[in-house]
């Protein structure tokens, strides 16, 4: 939270309740479920692990307000729950990692290969689980755009383990790119683990 400028406890659970307000409104809102689970998936991976309970016990506020007239009346139960959180915390930052989906590996050659042949026009790209085939996210490297491969997405496969891109190569030159933790994101609701592919292509033959 110290990332996010959130120095102290009050902050982070004012900080919290605002974004999950924020989620509800989108929930409400939005006719694709699927911009709520992508926008609860990235609070969950900007560092607030309880996002998804916070969001689901705002639920109950809205649904339960002949019980709790005002926030006001709602505020012992957050108190409650942040509470019991307390206690859970540690268990929540090691579920978190282990269920976020993975590469595992690269077809055409292996990420770091610094002899790749520059007429690869194809790159596949495997994941340790399915992920949803229409989201996904990719950036430049550090080296910036002249380094970029990437031509066109052609998209996953059908179980969303794997996807393909497109790629234009020159030889003798390095390449990165980055799959971002924006918008990959599991069936089950897990964004990506951020993943950097380098490389560089051999020399030409002449």
């Amino acid at each position: 939270m110290k990332n996010l400028a959130y120095g102290t406890p009050l902050v982070v659970i004012q900080e919290s309740l605002v974004r999950a307000a924020v989620l509800r409104y989108t929930f409400e809102h939005e006719a694709q479920t699927q911009a709520t689970e992508i926008a609860l998936a990235r609070e969950i991976n900007n560092g607030f692990l309880w996002m998804d309970e916070l969001f689901a016990l705002l639920g109950v506020y809205e649904n339960s307000r002949t019980s709790y007239p005002t926030f006001r009346s709602f505020i012992p139960v957050i108190e409650a729950y942040y509470s019991h959180l307390a206690k859970r915390i540690e268990f929540k930052a090691s579920k978190f990692d282990e269920l976020r989906p993975r590469v595992t590996s690269i077809v055409q050659f292996s990420n770091g290969a610094q002899d790749v042949d520059p007429g690869v026009r194809q790159l596949t790209i495997n994941f340790d689980k399915p992920l949803n085939s229409k989201s996904y996210s990719f950036s430049r490297g550090q080296s910036g755009m002249e380094h970029y491969p990437i031509e066109k997405v052609l998209g996953f496969n059908e179980t969303g383990t794997a996807i393909t891109l497109q790629l234009r190569l020159k030889p003798d030159w390095e390449y990165e790119f980055v799959l971002t933790d924006l918008s990959f994101i599991s069936k089950d609701g897990h964004l990506l683990k951020p993943y950097t592919v380098k490389f560089k292509t051999r020399k030409a033959v002449n």
